[in-house]
């Protein structure tokens, strides 16, 4: 029984032995790194040599012992090469010699996406997959490294970088200066923990020779967290050797100041300068306020001619439209060009239809430019042409377009405007597109403002007053004035211009009571004043609507359907992870 007792105490004490042998502090391993790399991703430990040569020169050597749970092809390593001063000017270190290896020195795989910026690098093979611990070695030489004061030299370098997606077990750090005996008692070092900007000071240092500072962080390093360290040393030990003046943020801040400037200028100061430009043109001419109650007869040019019913229109608002073309063919008509004829059709409500038939060649005849553009696009080389087939005719729209265009060049010729009305629209039509494309709407109201902003010459604002004098003669119902409407040749003659301005109905009502007679021009069966009036009225709407179903039809004939010091800080840092 005694012995019974002693063999299983000797087995309860053997047992014990080696479960304590066996634990993290005798191994000298973080308790936290026994149950972790079965199941995450970890650096079990991230040391670097760091070897300053005499030349200025700096040696890095990175042991990375990354431990993958799960299938990956590597690992990639990003270390940034730019360094800041206490002025905020950039400088940047140049980097060589960069090489990748395992713990034996068997190169690895990499794809090397440096630039002057950084090194990046991408290690594995994309078409192999790994697991458990595996060793990168990752060496590069740097230009630039070293940072000189009047009184000492030192190194300031982030280690592990703050950027790294795992924890880092353990995380040190070897500096090894070129041996002098001017190294005694004149090396210090200090190093800092813990997120980008952390000032915590943890961290063991011990000095193995008098060249030689190593660093330890005594706890884990969790994602985001790095490890910098920073060595001083007396001065020329080694050769200065400065890092480049970096240009890239000072180009940048150029770039943005000149991309600022540039939106300041395209989005407030050009609106503001274009409106001071248009906003003079925008007021009425002093000619225009001449207006009177009543006038009689169409403007004249300096030349003497009376202004056409289409002139009229288009000089009155600038623009020519529907109306005018209607008033253009009745004046064109009462010259004796064309006849317009009339014949009713429908069953039960009876309508006109409307047909021109040309009476006389107008070629070398005094009627104007945009006359002839307009009776050449309607006729085509037919003697007869209805209004309905007018509709239907695919571009007609377009030529109308051409003759408001001719009309305002016309006018322009005549220096009743300044400038083509048209012209102005077009460009600054242009403004608006890019107003619109920028999103800019300061600039696209000063485009509308500014579509608006052609001139008329003095001549022609006096005409402007001379045709709205006219106008409120045309729509006025003054009593004193009725004496004007018993002339059918006075009726007549301003017609043409009352469709242009739009007063048309006016200016027919007024005549209503009167037996009128039948003009020359004008063919229709049982004539009569009523019919007269009607028939006028029904034809500026059949023209209308011609232009409107032919500016409705595509191209191809089909209709519309609608200063100290931190962690992160110095050279170095970055980060890296698995891919």
């Amino acid at each position: 029984m005694a012995r019974k007792l002693f063999k299983i105490s000797l087995f309860s004490i053997l047992a014990f032995a080696l479960a304590f042998a066996l634990s993290p502090t005798l191994l000298n391993k973080p308790a936290y790194a026994q149950s972790a790399p079965s199941i995450v991703e970890v650096i079990d430990s991230f040391h670097s040599d760091i070897v300053v040569n005499s030349d200025g020169t700096v040696n890095v050597t990175e042991i990375i012992h990354y431990y993958f749970p799960f299938s990956r092809h590597g690992i990639f390593r990003e270390i940034p090469l730019t360094k800041t001063n206490q002025d905020g000017k950039d400088f940047r270190m140049l980097a060589s010699e960069i090489s990748v290896t395992d713990e034996l020195g068997r190169p690895y795989m990499f794809q090397d996406n440096s630039t002057s910026a950084e090194i990046n690098l991408k290690v594995g093979d994309p078409n192999a997959t790994i697991t458990g611990t595996h060793v990168y070695v990752i060496k590069y030489t740097l230009s630039g490294a070293l940072t000189y004061f009047t009184d000492h030299d030192e190194i300031y370098w982030n280690v592990t970088g703050n950027g790294w997606e795992v924890p880092i077990y353990e995380s040190s750090a070897t500096v090894i200066l070129p041996d002098s005996e001017r190294l005694d008692s004149a090396v210090s070092g200090i190093c800092y923990i813990g997120t980008l900007g952390s000032t915590e000071r943890y961290c063991d240092i011990t000095l193995p020779a008098r060249n030689a500072l190593e660093f330890k962080s005594p706890r884990q390093l969790e994602p985001g967290e790095g490890l910098t360290i920073v060595e001083s040393f007396p001065t020329r030990i080694v050769e200065v050797l400065e890092p480049v003046r970096d240009f890239s943020s000072l180009w940048e801040t150029i770039i943005g100041i000149l991309i600022f400037i540039g939106w300041l200028i395209f989005y407030i100061l050009l609106p503001a300068f274009l409106f001071f430009r248009i906003w003079p043109r925008l007021k009425k001419q002093p000619n225009e306020k001449k207006v009177v109650a009543a006038w009689f007869d169409p403007p004249k040019t300096d030349s003497g001619r009376s202004l056409t019913a289409g002139e009229v229109g288009v000089l009155y608002d600038k623009k020519g439209d529907i109306r005018d073309i209607t008033a253009t063919l009745i004046q064109i008509a009462q010259k004796g060009f064309i006849k317009i004829t009339s014949e009713e059709s429908g069953v039960i409500i009876k309508k006109p239809k409307f047909s021109l038939v040309k009476v006389r060649e107008w070629e070398g005849s005094d009627l104007l430019k945009y006359e002839k553009y307009l009776l050449d696009s309607i006729f085509k080389g037919a003697e007869v042409v209805s209004l309905e087939s007018l509709g239907k005719r695919v571009g007609f729209a377009t030529k109308l377009e051409t003759t408001y265009k001719e009309a305002a060049k016309q006018l322009v010729g005549d220096e009743q405007f300044a400038e083509d009305p048209y012209k102005v629209r077009e460009k600054w039509m242009i403004v608006f597109v890019l107003a619109f494309f920028f999103f800019n709407p300061l600039l696209a109201l000063v485009a509308y403002l500014g579509s608006k902003s052609s001139r008329r010459t003095e001549s022609g604002a006096l005409s402007w007053a001379t045709i709205e004098s006219m106008r409120n003669f045309v729509r006025s119902q003054d009593k004193q004035l009725e004496f004007q409407a018993q002339n059918q040749m006075f009726f007549e003659k301003l017609l043409p211009y009352a469709i242009a301005l739009g007063v048309e109905k006016i200016w027919l009502d007024r005549f209503k009571d009167l037996k009128l007679a039948k003009p020359e021009w004008l063919e229709s069966d049982n004539f009569n004043t009523f019919s007269y009036l009607y028939l006028m009225n029904s034809f500026n709407s059949s023209v209308s609507s011609a232009v409107a179903m032919s500016s409705t039809r595509s191209s191809s004939g089909f209709s519309s359907g609608f200063s100290g010091g931190f962690s992160g800080g110095g050279g170095g840092g970055g980060g890296g992870g698995s891919w």
